[in-house]
């Protein structure tokens, strides 16, 4: 089913791009079996990996039982949110190429207009990506996105993102070199905004057993990182509605990406990463 929301129109600078056309293309609401999952509730916080064993979920086999999929609160105030797709039409090579591409702003990309690129991954609701300083001078990359899909009244929020080591946090030598070795995608991070607030995240993409690739991720909000260290951030504000929406909204970009990333990676791939579009 198609996503029934009027989509943000492109300026004329960016209609006149040769990718503008990707952005036409169709965009679907979530599927029904996750919407019902969604709408049956929060999922149990009992279930849930805390978010100091963030690094125990990058592993090459094995689910999280009760918290692979879904959203709840947690008794402290902060949020939990867990998303699941799977990747049939994309594959491991064009999602390494997709990410580095993406955050990188073309040579014709039209000044003051965000980025192209991002928008045409989700555009109902990505608007700009690509390297910035934060609040306090940390320059590195930043998103600017609406996390309703677009609706009425849906705010455009800066997001900054700060990575993490993983063997910092956890994760074993090891399994280090079983996850590179497969060539899984991974990372830690976290993220903080323009008013005081973080999110501590996970994400990793790795081979399905079905077949395809298997795209997880996680976010502890009201978590983040100062001088090295796990902290809560109370001020980080959070509630279930809240919650469902991030959840449709990173399932949906997602479903989106696996459908547009094979054309897109046989037409821009043998091109440098800033060329013109």
């Amino acid at each position: 089913m198609l996503l029934n929301v009027a989509k943000p129109k492109l300026s004329p600078e960016e209609r006149a791009l040769s990718i503008s056309r990707f952005y036409d293309l169709p965009f679907h609401a979530l599927d029904p079996v996750r919407m019902q999952i969604l709408d049956a509730g929060p999922i149990d916080p009992a279930k849930i990996t805390p978010y100091d064993h963030l690094t125990d979920l990058l592993r090459l086999e094995g689910y999280a039982p009760g918290s692979d999929y879904g959203y709840c609160m947690l008794e402290n105030g902060a949020g939990f949110v867990a998303t699941y797709n799977v990747f049939h039409n994309a594959t491991m090579e064009m999602l390494k190429w997709w990410f580095p591409w993406m955050n990188t702003h073309a040579a014709n990309q039209p000044a003051g207009k965000g980025n192209i690129k991002y928008k045409v991954w989700c555009p109902y609701g990505h608007f700009d990506h690509g390297i910035a300083p934060d609040g306090d001078g940390v320059v590195g990359p930043r998103a600017a996105e609406a996390l309703d899909l677009c609706r009425e009244g849906d705010p455009v929020d800066n997001i900054y993102m700060h990575d993490l080591d993983p063997l910092d946090f956890g994760l074993t030598p090891e399994r280090k070199a079983e996850l590179d070795a497969a060539g899984v995608i991974y990372g830690i991070s976290y993220e903080t905004f323009d008013y005081p607030g973080m999110h501590l995240c996970m994400s990793m993409m790795r081979p399905c057993p079905t077949g395809g690739i298997e795209a997880f991720g996680r976010e502890w909000m009201g978590y983040g990182v100062r001088d090295g260290k796990l902290v809560r951030e109370p001020r980080t504000p959070v509630d279930e509605a809240f919650l469902k929406k991030v959840v449709i909204h990173c399932s949906c970009e997602m479903q989106h990406l696996d459908q547009i990333l094979p054309a897109l990676y046989a037409e821009y791939k043998d091109t440098p990463a800033d060329a013109p579009l």
